[in-house]
Formats: structure tokens, sequence, C-alpha cells
């Protein structure tokens, strides 16, 4: 019996990724992080979260202007439709009065759009921001490639729309991956230079 006790003391414990987003903690907090690819199935996960919180707000009867939730982004990008399925879910809820509160560590392709769809946009002095062109991985027919072409520039002219809309970039600026067909790494400095970040802090 002891040598048993003794080998499952030794035996290493089994791995548990963190849960970073457990509902009690988003309420308590009214902190969520992204911290991951844009995948359907995680966009969804997020949209959960931020919908959960909106009612227990309803619930709670929190006034306007203590409607508050921030995004802290850490993420490479991934699927441009999942992130617009998230975008809308943010709007609703600046619509209705939240300040979406985007802080930035790495914010890359979607995660950028993400960064900039906070009406208070922030970044640690270590952030680095990437903005670039959409791809579309067009394959087959030559008309099909056509057409996943120009969808691909109708997703990015929306794209381009919306950093119009939420950022004070300039048109130069929201054009120059498509101008110069390079991505476009910002530090905090120039991020807070060319509009898409209000403050820089470490939270």
């Amino acid at each position: 019996m002891l040598m048993e006790q003794n080998t499952r003391a030794q035996m290493p414990m089994p791995f548990m990724e963190p849960q970073l987003n457990d509902l009690i903690s988003v309420l308590e907090t009214r902190n969520i992080h992204f911290a991951k690819a844009f995948t359907r199935d995680y966009c969804m996960e997020i949209i959960d979260l931020l919908q959960k919180l909106e009612q227990y707000d309803k619930l709670i009867g929190y006034k306007d202007d203590e409607l508050y939730v921030r995004i802290t982004i850490c993420s490479e990008g991934g699927s441009i439709l999942a992130l617009f399925a998230l975008l809308e879910q943010i709007e609703h809820m600046k619509e209705i009065g939240y300040t979406v509160h985007t802080h930035s560590n790495f914010a890359a392709s979607c995660g950028f759009i993400l960064h900039c769809s906070g009406n208070y946009k922030t970044c640690s002095e270590f952030a680095t921001l990437l903005n670039h062109q959409g791809s579309s991985m067009a394959m087959g027919t030559v008309m099909e490639m056509k057409t996943s072409l120009q969808f691909t520039e109708m997703l990015e002219d929306k794209i381009n729309d919306y950093l119009r809309k939420n950022t004070r970039m300039t048109e130069d600026e929201i054009l120059r991956p498509k101008r110069t067909n390079l991505d476009i790494w910002y530090n905090a400095e120039q991020a807070l230079q060319i509009g898409v970040v209000d403050e820089i802090v470490n939270l």
C-alpha cells in the first residue's frame, strides 16, 4: 500500500489549460480575453459571453454610464467572416450605451480590426499591431477564382470603411497595405500616432 501511495505521489499532474473566460470571472472583472485565432467556434464563445454580460447588466439594472466591457487581445488573426459575427455584437453593445474598451498586446490581421472596434482603445507599451490585405486562397476554375477575388475585394472594402468609421487613420494609412502590397507593422507609439490607440497603458 505504501509503495502504491508513493507511486501515485510521483505521477505528474495532468496539464490543465487555464480558463481565461469563465463566466463568473467575466462578470466580476468585466474583462474578456481574446487569446486565440479567429474561428467560428471561438468567436461564438466570445459572443455568448458578451450576450450573457448584457443580460446580467439588464438584470442588475446598471445605468448607462456603468455599462462597460474590456476585451484584451492577443491574437494572430484568422477568419474575417468569424470576425464580422463578433463585430455585429460589439456594435450592438455600443449602440445601447456600452463603452467597449479594447486593449491589445498583440493584434494582427483580424485582431487589428477587433482592436479598432473599441470606442476606447489602448495598448501596452510593448504592443505590436499588424494590418494587411486580405487573402482569398482562391482555387478552382478561372471563373471560380475570379468570383473568390471579387468577394475578397468586397470584404476588404468593408473593412476599410470600418476603419474609417472607428479610427482616426488617414485615407493614405488605411490604403497603405493595398498600395504597398506589404504587411504594415506598428509598435505602440506608431499606433498612437496613426490614431488606432487612444492611450498607451500597462494593465
